[in-house]
């Protein structure tokens, strides 16, 4: 069985000081992108259930664009694993 390195597809594996977890996910972007424009208590759940629904469709789109972009290559096997993960 071989194990799956992640590095041999370009994937930054450490940072070393160089970039923390939140600047990488940049979450200062994200956890300040909510704008309640009422007081409703149910509002931020509402803004965030639909940004994250929007980043995964956003997900979806880009696995079904690298499938298809696969397919073309005749590269079956990566692309019905991009597949799967839709």
């Amino acid at each position: 069985m071989t194990t799956y390195d992640p590095s041999a597809e370009g994937a930054q594996m450490s940072f070393d000081g160089r970039m923390s977890y939140g600047d990488y996910l940049k979450l200062d972007a994200i956890l300040t992108a909510q704008s309640p424009i009422s007081d409703a208590q149910d509002e931020m759940l509402f803004i965030i259930q639909h940004q994250t629904s929007e980043l995964w469709m956003k997900l979806a789109i880009s696995e079904l664009t690298a499938a298809r972009a696969a397919m073309a290559q005749d590269a079956l096997q990566p692309a019905f694993k991009m597949l799967s993960r839709v």
